[in-house]
């Protein structure tokens, strides 16, 4: 790892603890072992260093979903699910972008609005299971996307709120199929 990605991580980590208003250039260089200011030679500024992580996990043109088509209704469903919560556990630039998007309006720069990806391909897999029978025809489908997002958002708030993010994506497997099977045809 060289010296510019050593400082990413560590402003990610920075970022996912403490948010945008707490992280410094110098909390960041304590963690690398830098002078603050020499951390300016590889970033000129603290919101050009958040815009850099919040969009990190963009980097492939999706953020917390599987590198697989968006396709096959519930079977896809369930994966994106379990993919997005395995990926905001392990992957600090994932909950730091989430912290970041999050508090958006504290930092000035331009970043992706959280969770605005996620709308569309969740409704499309939703359109899917009702047509393999899977969910009630009758259901609204942009609705149960949008309980589903928000289902994952709570789970993933009070996990990391009672310190156990290590059991999110069990807890958010088990919510999206619970979901699901209540809109199940009868």
């Amino acid at each position: 790892m060289n010296r510019r990605e050593m400082i990413l991580r560590a402003a990610a980590e920075e970022f996912a603890e403490k948010g945008y208003a707490a992280t410094t250039f110098g909390s960041i260089g304590a963690r690398v072992g830098m002078h603050r200011n020499a951390l300016q030679h590889y970033i000129s500024s603290k919101p050009e260093l958040a815009a850099e992580i919040a969009w990190h996990p963009f980097r492939n043109g999706r953020f917390l979903e599987p590198d697989a088509p968006l396709t096959g209704g519930l079977r896809m469903l369930y994966r994106v699910a379990e993919y997005a919560a395995e990926q905001y556990v392990s992957d600090v630039f994932s909950r730091a972008s989430t912290r970041l998007m999050l508090e958006r309006d504290r930092v000035p720069a331009d970043l992706p609005v959280l969770y605005q990806g996620w709308i569309e391909p969740i409704t499309v897999l939703l359109r899917e299971a009702v047509a393999a029978g899977d969910v009630d025809e009758n259901v609204d489908v942009d609705d149960l996307a949008w309980r589903l997002i928000a289902a994952f958002t709570g789970l993933r708030v009070m996990s990391e709120a009672l310190d156990e993010l290590d059991r999110l994506p069990q807890r958010v497997a088990r919510t999206a199929e619970d979901l699901l099977r209540a809109n199940a045809p009868s």
